[in-house]
């Protein structure tokens, strides 16, 4: 188990060091934090937040470590209790019109004191429609989630919805 965490830091800090040799105009690191309501299947709805620390690049593409939980709301009749965590490497690309853009993830989900793995796809503009689902312990959820990229540049600022 520790082999594959040390492997996940050494992919995260390649995926968004590729980038960092093109600092132009529109290249800048952002945070982003981030809410989220989802349909896990059956009766289960799901609360989440998150935080992401990425890189913009040239205002084409972003790449960044999101660590974030879910829990599902509500208690009765075929609703099952659960709550996790969660870290991915996200990637994406504008679609065209910015800020539209859309991506796909690999991650692990902490859950019950297990690693297990995941993957995931989005697609939007501050608000965003996903999918995630956790392998093995078979856990998905589909919804919707606002994020609220802060560039560290005030250039880029100018530029989009910040």
């Amino acid at each position: 188990m520790k082999t594959n965490k040390i492997l996940f830091v050494i992919t995260a800090i390649f995926i968004i060091s590729i980038n960092i040799k093109s600092q132009d105009y529109l290249s800048t690191f952002y945070v982003s934090p981030g809410i989220s309501i989802s349909w896990g299947g059956d009766s289960n709805f799901f609360f989440g937040w998150k935080i992401s620390l990425g890189y913009f690049n040239s205002g084409k593409s972003y790449h960044n470590i999101t660590f974030g939980g879910k829990h599902t709301i509500g208690t009765g009749k075929g609703v099952t209790s659960l709550e996790y965590k969660y870290l991915e490497l996200q990637s994406g690309s504008f679609l065209g019109y910015y800020p539209l853009s859309a991506g796909a993830a690999v991650g692990i989900t902490f859950f019950d004191s297990e690693v297990y793995p995941r993957a995931s796809l989005f697609g939007g503009a501050l608000f965003f429609v996903n999918v995630d689902y956790t392998f093995t312990r078979e856990i998905f959820n589909l919804g919707g989630s606002i994020n609220l990229p802060i560039p560290f540049k005030k250039e880029f600022r100018d530029v989009g919805p910040c």
